[in-house]
């Protein structure tokens, strides 16, 4: 009962249509502001602290290198235990509130040092702590916002961050070469005080991350991805394209990175300028950067991707040409300016990001897929293992990870590489096979459901399409059927008890599964069928697996749907429960799935059961509106959000039915149309579903599950339906604990048998 009501909080939190938090946005933004002024400082001007002591530009790059090598061990380590740490003040805080001032004292006494001993000693030091809590801070940028506001509050991190550069150059050309020591004094004592003032001010616990993270451990299906699996898994794909990009963000940001090393130590010495000026020699550089990154990042929309990273590294490696041609003040100055305003590693970090974004699976753990171009940026990993989810990067990123199946086949999904794809908000369709029709089933990606055509060389869009049942001559020439299957064949493992997921012929991004009962071998009458619909949390084996027992006893074959999450909106769980969702019709998607299913199975499908929890009780509770002259009997479990039979418009009503769904409600066939409501009498989550609200009009029908299934069961009375409600005394918001009663239900409205 727990875990359902664990899933339950889960989802619909998941969905919300959330805000940003401003105010955690800032607070972050200025944390990352603080830490990465210190860094930048401490690339300016640690090295004209070695420089006093050594004339050796290889050693000062070599001791400028040692923090990258802590960064690659540290980073990592420290993420992935800060993604399991559980205090009270959080799982980040705790690194930042303890590592900040220490790191900080060492920084302070740089300057103090008179040694090449101590000072090396005093740098790693420093370079030791800080990068155990560097990605623990930039973590704090995803946690703290939902889902559907994380690009946002990583922009406003990004400018923070960009602005440091520019911080970084005043107090070198304001404050070095009057007084050092208080020049390092300055961005340290920030630090901390900004550190403290985030930790007093953020409670990490209530954050949205943080709640995912504890929603997701108390779910055992849950996969949980390493470091190392990652790793291995894209080292062992085919496509070495992430590879490839891997070692090009590794050698632009290698070439920044000791470019930074050795700029104030060059000024100084050829260029014959103090310590404060040669250090605002970046002064102009974070100037360009800010002013070109916007600029940049429209018109790669506009041009591609890869088309602008090209264009930049050709510029950058001119930009540093330019910038050490001539031993110049100026022309260093316009030199570095060309070469930090084309440097846009994020471009290159765009082009690897599309080609993972398809295969995202697990967020507790937020960091070992979007990190990785981070570990070969100067030998570290900025972001490590704390800071974007756990992602698993599939063996082939260029195609969609759809289920196994028989026949159907879908084309590459070319994330981002094509010019012939669709642009800005289109996605390239997937071409699904299925006897000698090819039928373009709709977009991938984000955006609505469009056709495609293939035309000449490219693709040309013919409007929105919908999923239509899948015609049965067409699907017989390709699904291997039981009819006349020999007993001997191997066939009969997968296609008798718990089958494999089946994906849709009409539409692959689908899939069902099966459980056929132990009698259908020796049966020979059709077998009832129950369609059982999955919840929010896509249950789908849990789901199947609670009506095996009731399926061997009646003999029943059982089809459970999967209608994945994040389906024309990435973010999405909801979709299916609407029937129609950006232009896909689940509805009649499920009906393609049974017409599959009576061709490889000796199913009575044309009337069916449908049971549903849930949000599985709100797909039925619509589904049967739409289609009651295909349904034996429906019951509808403790649905969050019920459509009442009124004047409201859909989802709230049926008002609109006629030109959503270009049909008209049978009220005819409705009345003859057995139904349950059942419900349980503790299902009295008040709070929950005013929180997930979306509408005024959601609360008409009550407050609670217990109250909108009781006034659903009673606006169908009103039609003269034969409906019960059932209130299950003892039960919350539990589909096991009404479960039996929904059998019973089911058991009264199966055919005789013979």
């Amino acid at each position: 009962m727990s875990g359902k009501k664990s899933e339950s909080r889960n989802d619909h939190t998941l969905s919300v249509k959330s805000k940003l938090n401003v105010r955690a946005a800032l607070l972050v933004a200025l944390a990352v502001f603080a830490q990465e002024c210190v860094w930048n400082f401490y690339d300016i001007q640690v090295p004209a602290s070695i420089a006093q002591y050594t004339t050796s530009a290889a050693l000062i790059g070599l001791l400028m290198g040692l923090d990258n090598v802590l960064g690659i061990v540290l980073r990592p380590v420290i993420g992935h235990l800060s993604d399991r740490t559980r205090t009270r003040w959080g799982r980040r805080v705790p690194y930042l509130i303890v590592g900040a001032p220490i790191a900080a004292v060492f920084f302070i006494l740089i300057p103090y040092m008179t040694t090449l001993a101590t000072l090396i000693a005093c740098v790693l030091t420093f370079s030791f702590i800080a990068n155990c809590f560097k990605n623990v801070t930039e973590a704090l940028i995803p946690d703290s916002q939902p889902a559907n506001k994380r690009s946002t509050a990583n922009a406003i991190a990004k400018v923070a961050a960009s602005l440091t550069i520019i911080v970084g150059s005043l107090i070198s050309m304001l404050v070095v070469d009057d007084n050092l020591k208080l020049a390092f004094a300055i961005p340290a004592v920030l630090m901390v005080v900004v550190f403290l003032i985030v930790a007093l001010t953020i409670k990490e616990t209530s954050l949205p991350g943080y709640k995912r993270v504890l929603a997701e451990e108390k779910d055992p299906t849950k996969t949980k991805w390493t470091f190392r699996a990652v790793i291995s898994d894209m080292v062992r794909a085919r496509d070495r394209s992430r590879l490839i990009m891997l070692l090009a963000i590794f050698a632009i940001a290698g070439t920044w990175a000791a470019m930074r090393s050795q700029m104030t130590p060059y000024a100084m010495t050829v260029l014959g300028v103090t310590r404060g000026r040669a250090g605002m020699l970046t002064l102009p550089s974070g100037v360009a950067f800010i002013i070109v990154a916007i600029p940049i990042a429209l018109y790669s929309d506009r041009l591609g991707r890869r088309l602008v990273t090209r264009i930049g590294l050709v510029v950058f490696v001119l930009g540093c040409l330019v910038a050490f041609a001539v031993p110049s003040f100026l022309v260093t100055i316009v030199g570095v300016s060309i070469c930090r305003g084309e440097h846009r590693r994020d471009r290159l970090c765009g082009l690897f990001h599309q080609r993972r974004r398809h295969h995202v699976e697990s967020r507790s753990q937020r960091g070992c897929g979007r990190g990785l171009h981070r570990l070969v940026r100067c030998g570290r990993l900025d972001r490590g293992l704390a800071g974007t989810g756990c992602h698993r990067i599939a063996g082939r990123s260029d195609r969609l990870a759809l289920p196994d199946g028989l026949g159907g086949r879908a084309v590459r999904h070319r994330a981002g590489f094509d010019d012939d794809r669709p642009q800005r908000g289109e996605s390239e369709p997937v071409r699904v096979r299925v006897g000698r029709r090819s039928v373009v089933s709709g977009a991938v990606g984000g955006g609505p459901a469009c056709g495609w055509r293939r035309r000449g060389g490219g693709w040309s869009r013919r409007g929105s399409l919908v999923a239509r049942p899948v015609q049965e001559d067409i699907v017989e020439t390709r699904l291997l059927s039981t009819r006349g299957l020999p007993d001997d064949h191997p066939a009969w493992g997968f296609l008798t008890g718990r089958t494999p997921f089946f994906v849709a012929q009409a539409d692959p991004r689908f899939c069902y599964a099966m459980y056929i009962p132990d009698g259908y071998r020796t049966a020979s009458a059709p077998l009832p069928l129950l369609v059982a619909t999955h919840g929010t949390g896509r249950r789908v084996e849990r789901t199947r697996d609670s009506f095996v027992e009731w399926a061997d006893e009646h003999g029943v074959a059982v089809l459970t749907p999967l209608f994945p999450g994040g389906i024309g909106d990435p973010n999405d769980l909801h979709n299916y429960k609407l029937i129609d969702f950006n232009g896909i019709r689940f509805d009649l998607i499920l009906l393609s799935m049974v017409a599959e299913a009576r061709q490889r199975w000796n199913l009575a499908g044309e009337r069916f059961l449908l049971a549903g929890f849930s949000g599985g009780g709100q797909f039925t509770h619509r589904f049967s509106y739409l289609h009651p002259d295909r349904l034996r009997a429906v019951s509808v479990g403790a649905p969050g959000r019920v459509t009442l039979p009124d004047a409201e418009p859909w989802p709230y009503g049926i008002a609109d039915v006629a030109d959503r769904f270009g049909c008209h409600i049978d009220f005819d066939q409705l009345r003859r149309l057995p139904v349950q409501v059942v419900v349980g009498a503790d299902d009295s989550a008040a709070a929950l579903l005013a929180a997930v609200a979306t509408d005024e009009r959601e609360r008409r029908a009550g407050a609670t599950r217990l109250e909108r299934a009781s006034r659903l069961a009673a606006e169908l009375r009103t039609l003269a339906m034969p409906v019960e409600l059932e209130i299950v005394p003892g039960v919350a918001h539990d589909a096991a604990g009404v479960n039996p009663a929904v059998t019973e239900f089911l058991t009264r409205q199966l055919p005789p048998r013979d």
